[in-house]
């Protein structure tokens, strides 16, 4: 079944062998590419084309559960009733847990929503040229930080309920990690984004650039909290901050009503952020009421000392490749290796 597809990949995400599935995975997709280009090229179905790809990804599962077998051994299915689930909790956790991924939902569609609804479809369509590309630039960074997970699983459950001294240490080493990756993530966006735009779609499909400089401050929260959130993802307790993410759901959509007639599609990301703000600080409350107690108040003074820097990084890698004329796709090579050099 699916819901025990599912288990058997977290199984190799919680022992840190999750690239074992991705080689899988790998494999199959790229079998399913080819499949369907040449299903594209010599038999033109619609059907098959689609199809296929539900039989490489079960031939995926299904190596990944032959996989599993052989990996996790002493592992076998027992019988769980109901019972079972009630003295575990699950059923009270799963209430909250699906407030956060209701909220979660609504929270990312807003923009979608509000520029279709007000905008029409032209804006959104340009509006699909930006997210497009920052999806297939997250789906890449998720790889790197979804790595953290597991590892930040065992140091929260490996000792006692809050953190000592070396497990705080470790926590401010992930936190800057985590800095460094969003300041860099935000000063390529600043910098690239307009260009490649203008060079794949055209300078007619251009946004804004005041929504690129919003669009950059929203994936530097983002991704600047990215350990906070996993850390408050082992911790659970999602009833302690289930309000933060109603807030925020809620704030995101109204905010960007009433924004957007006055700064257009931008007005609508600037509430994105601010819903974002407030879902970060939720996660600041549950971290550091559970794990990281006495400690919220030197990561607040960090956080602030972190944006006078990340203003600096952008300013000055912004100045340098406005300097480099952009002629073409080769003109968009020195930035490149700016926005590479520079911020790190």
């Amino acid at each position: 079944s699916a819901a025990s597809d599912v288990y058997k990949r977290q199984m190799y995400t919680c022992t840190q062998q999750g690239y074992l599935c991705t080689r899988i995975d790998f494999c199959f997709n790229v079998a399913n590419y080819l499949a369907r280009i040449a299903i594209a090229l010599w038999l033109p179905n619609y059907i098959l084309y689609f199809g296929i790809s539900i039989l490489f990804n079960t031939g995926a599962n299904l190596v990944v559960a032959a996989r599993y077998k052989k990996d996790f051994p002493e592992l076998h299915e027992v019988k769980v009733t109901l019972r079972d689930f009630k003295d575990l909790g699950i059923f009270h956790d799963l209430k909250y847990y699906l407030v956060h991924r209701l909220s979660n939902t609504i929270y990312g569609s807003s923009d979608t929503i509000v520029t279709s609804r007000m905008a029409g479809s032209a804006m959104t369509a340009n509006l699909g040229n930006y997210t497009t590309v920052s999806d297939s630039a997250t789906n890449i960074g998720n790889k790197i930080m979804d790595s953290f997970a597991a590892a930040i699983g065992n140091i929260v459950y490996d000792k006692s309920a809050t953190a000592n001294a070396h497990d705080k240490q470790v926590f401010w080493g992930l936190d800057l990690f985590s800095y460094f990756f969003g300041s860099f993530v935000a000063t390529a966006y600043l910098c690239l984004f307009q260009p490649f735009i203008s060079l794949w779609m055209g300078s007619d499909r251009l946004l804004p650039l005041g929504f690129v400089i919003v669009f950059s401050l929203n994936e530097y929260v983002g991704w600047n909290h990215r350990m906070l959130g996993s850390y408050r993802a082992v911790l659970g307790h999602f009833e302690q901050d289930q309000w933060f993410m109603i807030s925020s759901a809620t704030v995101n959509l109204l905010l960007s009503f009433v924004l957007f007639p006055v700064f257009d599609i931008t007005g609508a990301l600037i509430a994105t952020v601010v819903a974002h703000c407030i879902m970060w600080a939720g996660r600041i409350v549950v971290v550091f009421r559970r794990y990281m107690q006495g400690s919220m108040g030197h990561y607040l003074c960090m956080q602030g000392l972190h944006l006078v820097t990340l203003a600096v990084c952008l300013g000055g890698t912004w100045a340098l490749c406005e300097a480099v004329p952009l002629d073409g796709w080769l003109g968009l090579v020195p930035r490149a290796v700016i926005v590479c050099v520079v911020p790190n």
